[in-house]
């Protein structure tokens, strides 16, 4: 086994391998830069390649080289930085990882590489990669890293929205497969040449090769565009521990401690926005009034920040202190007439943790809660139906003539956070909000402007998703132009945005003000509130104002909000008097601007609201690849079968020669100074279940091996052989267990084994 282990692949293997390489880390490049929304040149991305798989190369047959190399970048990039050429380089790249980390701490993982910095990454990403690859299948003549690591890396672009990843990851698939099956016929070949008589068939890739065809074949049956599934509280507690996964694919039905539209029937399978709904008019709570209302009531379950191109993300806004007893802060300005109102909401339904307020929240009774910077109320604990809180909450007198008293002028930093947007958003969606506030002086009277030419749409709720690559609201505005609240929501705060006006999307129910439905009841008037009136909506943010809320969606059951109370003069002691029932919303305190959340603070978690619809295949035709591929295994072994009979010696052969391989991927290898019988009786010794057949195949392989061939073992042998390699492998599986003996079984040596008492 050891002259065995010492001879390499042939130079035309090592050459073919290597480049199957450069295909994987080429098309794992290209699908980073697709996701990172870069563009570089093809080949470039090919030099990267070769270049990675080079440094690999050296670094796989030269250690010493490699790390020297690794070694020498610091020195190079210092002597570099002395000359002019090295500083037109390293100065912009500097200058750009600084700006990219202040990005990082502004939107998070919403945060965009420059071209110069991505290119850096994806440099250093094939360098990374192109060793692990090449030292796995030039020294065991396995891809199980290769596959695993292309597996992990384009189900997590997947599951970040980016649908293209599957036009890579097949090709990536089925070249890593190749690159197994050119490994494993490298390796063989080497030890067929180094054992110097056949003892093993000389193998062939024949067998890989149609192995592979038939796995793109099974591929290309797949649906490109399959639904998140529901883990339950496997991915509920996953997801507590790492709050990151509430914001991939299927992050909102798994986690359900936020609201969002697909809790109500918009949409359920969580993915891309967009496609058609159906209303669903199950009731999910009911809202007691004081009085009639005279306008929408806008009940806010979940703010969103963060906008990728496909689907919305809360963020991470800063928790609020909440005292016994205390009123949360406000941030209206001082002289924004406000009026205190209070609700009783009585949930029907189960929203998980979310707690429903109206416009600007002072404080909930009835239960312990949270509350976040953006308005978000959370209780502590999942609420169920039938458990009614009361909220008290301002609601503010919006006056269009007082907002545009106060002068433009731009945001605080706290607020970038309601500026961000994605490499996705095109150039006309920023042109197209210019061309419509031209003219238009004030932010307020150009986020006006917006509404009213959103509101010129049809509203429609049978409308098809956007197709893969492209972005919501650029597909919306310039291919589709009808759809309904996310659409018009989405566009609006978007090119709010594109005109530097903090805005945010808001998903919640908005509650006609003259509804049939309603009831007196005791304390008030009771409005029944159904899945239908989910809805979405925009608030906008106007620096020494507060926020406003507009909202474009255009339905005739919900008219433009009221924003049309004159502006209160300064003489008038009463603009922001409120009801005696809550006098001491008088004096709520009225903080600065959110903050970004700082390292060791306490954040809600985030979650991602989502729509689309999504393809299924039939259970049946799904399970037709395992059916397939067991029957291949059964033929293949019936096969095997009737070959003993027919070439005993070979048989016992190869039997013994595997058996070799497995055990010392057990720790139980031969030894270089051991004969073959001196082998066979450590092996019982160690497991004495085996006892005499270990050391009768090792008789019957020396006869094989090394008897004239008048005196070949008889057919009898190559059944002994078989019966002895399926016993080994049942006292492996009872000593170490499935998953460790599967584990061994693939070569890794991680993590160490240990026997079973």
């Amino acid at each position: 086994m050891s002259r065995i282990s010492r001879v390499r692949p042939t130079l035309w293997h090592q050459l073919a391998i290597a480049l199957l390489c450069c295909g994987l880390i080429f098309l794992l490049l290209a699908s980073l830069a697709d996701f990172w929304h870069m563009d570089p040149p093809a080949s470039r991305l090919w030099a990267y390649s070769l270049g990675a798989v080079a440094f690999g190369w050296l670094w796989c047959r030269f250690p010493g080289v490699g790390w020297l190399l690794v070694l020498l970048i610091p020195f190079l990039l210092w002597a570099g930085s002395g000359s002019e050429h090295g500083r037109l380089l390293l100065e912009p790249l500097l200058v750009d990882l600084w700006d990219f980390w202040g990005n990082v701490q502004v939107a998070g993982w919403e945060a965009q590489f420059s071209p110069l910095l991505g290119e850096a990454f994806l440099l250093l990403t094939g360098c990374a990669l192109a060793p692990l690859f090449l030292q796995e299948s030039l020294g065991r003549g396995t891809a199980f890293q290769a596959t695993a690591l292309g597996t992990v890396i384009f189900g997590i672009q997947w599951s970040w929205f980016f649908d293209e990843s599957l036009a890579y990851f097949v090709p990536y698939l089925l070249l890593a497969l190749l690159l197994w099956a050119v490994g494993q016929v490298a390796h063989r070949r080497a030890q067929w040449r180094a054992l110097q008589r056949r003892v093993l068939n000389r193998p062939g890739i024949g067998g890989a090769v149609a192995a592979i065809s038939l796995t793109a074949l099974l591929a290309s049956l797949l649906p490109a565009d399959l639904p998140a599934m529901n883990l339950g509280a496997l991915g509920e507690r996953a997801q507590e521990l790492f709050p990151v996964l509430t914001r991939l694919r299927g992050g909102t039905i798994t986690l359900g401690d936020r609201f969002t539209l697909a809790t109500t029937g918009f949409n359920p399978s969580p993915g891309a926005l967009g496609g058609p709904v159906q209303l669903d008019h199950t009731l999910a709570l009911v809202l007691v009034v004081p009085e009639p209302p005279q306008q929408t009531i806008y009940l806010r379950g979940t703010t969103f920040r963060i906008y990728n191109g496909r689907t919305w993300f809360p963020g991470e806004a800063d928790l609020v202190a909440v005292p016994p007893g205390g009123i949360l802060p406000t941030h209206f300005a001082e002289d924004v007439p406000v009026e205190t109102r209070t609700f009783e909401i009585r949930p029907a339904l189960r929203f998980g943790r979310t707690l429903f307020g109206v416009w600007e929240p002072v404080r909930v009774e009835g239960l312990e809660y949270l509350a976040d910077s953006d308005g978000n109320l959370l209780a502590t604990q999942d609420n169920p139906p039938e458990s009614p809180y009361t909220v008290t909450a301002r609601v503010p007198i919006y006056s269009g003539d007082q907002i545009r008293s106060r002068e433009p002028s731009a945001p605080d930093k706290a607020f970038q956070p309601y500026l961000q947007l994605p490499t996705s958003v095109p150039d006309r969606v920023r042109d197209l909000a210019h061309l419509i506030t031209s003219g238009q002086p004030h932010p307020y009277d150009k986020a006006v402007a917006l509404e009213t030419w959103l509101r010129q749409m049809p509203y429609d709720l049978n409308v098809p998703a956007p197709p893969a690559g492209r972005d919501f609201v650029d597909y919306f505005l310039f291919d589709l132009r009808r759809g309904y609240c996310t659409y018009f929501s989405t566009a609006m705060v978007i090119m709010l945005r594109e005109l530097g006006i903090p805005a945010r999307l808001v998903q919640g129910f908005a509650v006609p003000a003259h509804l049939g439905d309603a009831r007196q009841v005791d304390g008030g008037l009771a409005l029944p509130v159904t899945n239908a009136m989910a809805h979405a909506w925009v608030e906008a943010y106007f620096p020494s104002y507060g926020w406003v809320t507009f909202d474009p969606t255009p339905r005739g059951d919900l008219p433009l909000p009221d924003r049309n109370a004159p502006d209160p003069s300064p003489e008038e002691p009463d603009a922001n008097e409120t009801p005696s029932s809550e006098p001491e919303a008088e004096d709520s305190p009225r903080p600065a601007p959110p903050r970004m959340r700082e390292e060791g603070d306490t954040t809600l978690p985030a979650d991602g609201a989502a729509s689309g619809t999504a393809g299924r295949l039939p259970p049946v035709l799904l399970s037709l690849p395992l059916l397939l591929l067991l029957t291949i295994a059964g033929l293949r072994l019936r096969r095997q079968r009737r070959a003993a009979t027919a070439d005993a010696a070979l048989t016992v052969q190869q039997i013994w020669v595997k058996t070799e391989q497995l055990l010392a991927r057990f720790g139980a290898g031969r030894r270089p100074h051991q004969t073959h019988r001196e082998y066979a009786r450590s092996v019982a010794q160690r497991w004495p279940g085996l006892g005499r057949s270990a050391i009768q195949m090792a008789q019957d392989y020396e006869r094989a091996r090394y008897a004239p061939p008048d005196q070949e073992p008889e057919p009898a042998a190559a059944h002994r052989a078989w019966n002895f390699w399926h016993r080994i492998h049942r006292l492996l599986r009872v000593q170490y267990g499935w998953w460790r003996y599967l584990w061994r079984q693939l070569g890794l040596p991680w993590p160490r084994l240990r026997r079973k008492a």
